[in-house]
């Protein structure tokens, strides 16, 4: 071997796992999409505000669900906007600007789930090869699961009641007893039901809070006979309270104002997805909370056996939930052949050696598919690549 070619054999030796750079890059995008979990840190609480309400985007499926999580899960937030029949402009828009820009790139640097199963892989266990057609999965869960089941089977939604500001008037002795009728005020106040099903028994908490906002008295009164149809506005019967008005607010509210939502079937994708499992139903189920849409009571079997069944295909295939079943790795591919970034192939170099189909994650042939939809852009194949053949490149 000539000095010469020295240099280039030196720097084809593999870098110990745990120091590769999208093993790294991977590691530090993970943490800073969980920074919530520094909450329970009191001297660095500060750096994440409490009042944050995930407005941004996570760039790889990071589930929103999770109590960690700072980002919303953009493929979450399009299938609840296809539910509510909207179209979820900001998030399609994150998705398209940053396929647009890294491609699948994402999936290889940024994915903390993509680091999970790069980790699983590395558990000695025996190995199998997934079919090609299996790559198609992730291409039907975006259609199906994320766009056309939720617009056609919608929410199921329980009542919704709107309370109307209240209308005050001092109290009026009832049967001459003005004892009854000293410094109180009589409210009255009309609901409307909002939503597709009756509420029955409406419920209205009366509330007063000071200027410093503590609360000084509240009261709830239960119509128990009374049922608000869907579209009906009703007067309830009136309320009799103490005129605090001189030392505080009075607001009014129901605890049935609070829409339940629920996916018929639970045939959308949050519901089958084993990183909102992961992330969101087994938290909210070990600390004793109920989850929302993530609950554990929300088919658990079927939520658990998805999760349970791509855990152990995670020892066995580099990188199957990627391949398989992710959405937003879907639409990654499709928009793979236009981004900026991308791994290019200089035939006229290619010896046909198969290094690069040997440590491909994904189990391309490299030669014919790098840079292709189902190439993640790692740079494994670069990096063992004799001739130095394979590239990548950023621009147009």
């Amino acid at each position: 071997m000539t000095s010469s070619q020295e240099p280039r054999a030196k720097s084809q030796q593999p870098r110990p796992f745990l120091l590769r750079v999208r093993v790294c890059s991977s590691f530090i995008a993970t943490c800073l999409l969980n920074l919530a979990a520094l909450r329970s840190l009191r001297w660095l609480a500060w750096l994440v505000p409490a009042s944050s309400q995930k407005a941004l985007c996570n760039p790889g499926m990071n589930c929103h669900g999770c109590p960690w999580a700072v980002g919303a899960c953009p493929i979450g937030v399009m299938a609840c906007g296809s539910a509510v029949h909207t179209l979820p402009v900001y998030a399609i828009s994150f998705v398209l600007v940053l396929s647009a820009v890294l491609g699948r790139l994402t999936c290889a640097f940024l994915c903390p789930f993509g680091l999970l199963q790069d980790l699983l892989y590395k558990i000695p266990f025996f190995r199998i090869k997934l079919p090609r057609w299996t790559r198609y999965g992730k291409y039907l869960a975006l259609a199906l699961l994320v766009f056309i089941l939720p617009y056609w089977l919608g929410f199921e939604q329980s009542g919704y009641l709107k309370v109307n500001k209240p209308v005050l008037n001092k109290a009026v002795a009832v049967d001459g007893d003005e004892s009854d009728a000293a410094g109180k005020l009589d409210v009255t106040i009309a609901v409307e039901n909002l939503g597709p099903k009756p509420v029955v028994r409406p419920q209205v908490d009366l509330v007063y809070l000071s200027a410093g906002k503590e609360e000084l008295f509240r009261t709830r009164k239960e119509y128990s006979d009374v049922t608000v149809a869907p579209g009906d506005t009703v007067t309830l019967p009136k309320i009799r309270i103490p005129d605090r008005l001189s030392e505080g607010v009075l607001s009014a509210s129901s605890p049935q104002s609070e829409v339940e939502q629920s996916s018929p079937y639970n045939l959308y994708y949050c519901r089958l997805c084993p990183v909102g499992t992961l992330e969101a139903t087994l938290p909210a189920f070990a600390s004793g909370t109920s989850g929302g849409m993530y609950a554990w009571a929300s088919g658990r079997s079927m939520r658990i056996g998805i999760l349970a069944a791509f855990l152990l295909l995670m020892v066995m295939v580099s990188r199957p939930f990627c391949r398989t079943f992710c959405p937003a790795g879907a639409i990654y591919a499709l928009c793979s052949r236009v981004a900026l970034s991308r791994m290019n192939l200089d035939k006229n170099a290619c010896i046909h050696c198969g290094a690069c189909n040997r440590v491909c994650p994904v189990d391309l042939d490299v030669p014919s598919e790098v840079g292709g939809p189902e190439c993640i852009a790692c740079g494994d194949c670069r990096k063992v690549c004799p001739k130095g053949g394979i590239k990548r490149t950023f621009g147009l």
